[in-house]
């Protein structure tokens, strides 16, 4: 008689039961999750060695192999079903630190390993976006017609201990799911229309970064900003006319002229400050955004490094004077007058840093 022995080197009969069931207790006690599955990196269209073209798709593909990041990513237009289990908990706001934490904002959700590898295709990676239906928010304040999703991203997956059997087998991966934020990463997700109660795409091309963004409120106040900075610029300009009435040859017209010199210098700051937020509203607009020139379509993938331009602007980087964004590149160094784009980094400050991408269609 052999000897015997719960672990087996093949997977047997034991183990596609216990499969069975474990499988069995997800459709019974678990809960639907929509899954958007990541299918790589999109290609940035610079060529360079740290950001070369990524042709096909990977979910492998590195954008930037120097800073080893996929900062375009691109999901799968179908959302798929799958079941998940997870432990409810209370959000708690830490409040002993200065500002406002929330501490237990990470979920780990279990999901079946079989049943995920035969709906999606592959195991769970780190960049899947979930959806938890039963999250939704179905009253929020605002005047919205629809309910609001929720959205967690994959950060780590491994083999949940619980889900080892006697035979020494796994069943259950072991999700950390973290919140997502309005990022360059998941553009695709947030700038697709919301849907209404029969799924279908709102009429009036509303989208999930309208809904669940500060993308809005963010705009309005760099606008706000500008304006306040231009009544300012009114208010000098009607100060420097009557200032200007004032005949220099007495006491009172040197002094006049002395302030006339100290409000222009702030009025020239001023114009700076107009330019800096021009660049600022630019970005803000277009990050993740197609735009198109002279029949050319280029993707606008790139955010504000921290660069802010300290000296001239206008056409030369983002041509601002024209309306509308024609080129987006990165400027080597201040320079004043050359149309002609610069590639390369911001080493130091003074310019906006911003990438030049390329044309898809």
């Amino acid at each position: 008689m052999p000897r015997l022995s719960l672990y087996k080197p093949e997977k047997g009969n034991d183990y596609k039961f216990i499969d069975r069931q474990a499988s069995e207790m997800f459709q019974v006690g678990g809960t639907d999750v929509y899954l958007h599955k990541y299918l790589g990196a999109a290609s940035a269209g610079m060529n360079t060695p740290d950001q070369p073209n990524i042709v096909g798709t990977n979910v492998a593909n590195i954008q930037d192999l120097l800073f080893l990041e996929n900062r375009d990513r691109n999901y799968d237009p179908e959302i798929y079903r799958i079941r998940g289990i997870y432990n409810v908990q209370n959000i708690d706001f830490n409040l002993s630190q200065f500002g406002l934490f929330i501490d237990n904002d990470t979920l780990y959700m279990t999901v079946h390993i079989n049943d995920f590898i035969k709906y999606i295709g592959r195991k769970p990676i780190s960049g899947d976006v979930l959806e938890l239906p039963h999250l939704r928010d179905d009253f929020a304040l605002n005047d919205f017609d629809i309910s609001l999703p929720r959205y967690y991203v994959i950060e780590d997956v491994g083999r949940a201990s619980e889900g080892f059997s006697i035979t020494w087998y796994p069943h259950l991966y072991r999700l950390k799911l973290k919140r997502i934020t309005d990022s360059q990463q998941f553009a695709q997700i947030f700038n697709a229309p919301v849907l209404d109660a029969n799924g279908d795409p709102a009429t009036d091309g509303t989208t999930l970064k309208d809904l669940l963004s500060t993308y809005n409120q963010e705009i309005e106040k760099l606008e706000t900003e500008k304006s306040n900075i231009k009544d300012r610029i009114n208010e000098i300009n009607k100060e420097e006319n009557e200032l200007m009435k004032i005949p220099y040859q007495t006491e009172e017209g040197k002094a006049a002229f002395s302030k006339r010199s100290e409000i222009s210098e702030e009025k020239q700051k001023l114009y700076l400050d107009i330019k800096d937020l021009d660049v600022k509203i630019i970005h803000a607009k277009n990050v993740g955004k197609a735009v198109s020139n002279g029949g050319t379509t280029r993707l606008y993938s790139s955010t504000l490094s921290g660069y802010y331009p300290t000296g001239l602007i206008g056409s030369d980087i983002l041509c601002l004077t024209s309306g509308s964004l024609k080129f987006s590149i990165q400027s080597k160094a201040p320079y004043a007058g050359s149309p002609t784009p610069l590639p390369g980094s911001v080493s130091s400050g003074g310019w906006v840093s911003v990438s030049y991408v390329g044309s898809v269609q």
